[in-house]
């Protein structure tokens, strides 16, 4: 039970940084007329997938038992880091200027 509740303290303290680098760095590059539109793309996207996650986890409870369904989360949950790990996003240390359009051409 301690080693759950480091794990949960130690992943929600990181969700909270990730989610304000994210955001710090969505608000740069994006265009200021298409702030909302992706921020609500985003969101969709992230909060969208919530039900699927919830169903699948309880299909694989009821077929598999509890103990190895939680270890399939774990494990996937461990694997969605690896995308970072290994992705060129470790080794950036600046945030790239925002390309903002010259003139009135908002349409």
């Amino acid at each position: 039970m301690l080693l759950y509740g480091v794990g949960l303290a130690a992943f929600s303290a990181n969700a909270v940084l990730f989610n304000v680098a994210a955001m710090t760095y969505r608000q740069r590059i994006t265009p200021p007329e298409l702030l909302g539109r992706v921020n609500a793309a985003f969101l969709w996207i992230c909060f969208g997938v919530i039900p699927l996650g919830a169903l699948v986890g309880g299909t694989l409870g009821s077929q598999l038992g509890l103990r190895p369904a939680l270890w399939i989360c774990v494990l996937g949950t461990w694997s969605a880091a690896l995308f970072v790990v290994c992705s060129p996003l470790r080794r950036m240390r600046d945030v790239p200027v925002a390309v903002t359009p010259v003139g009135d051409a908002v349409s």
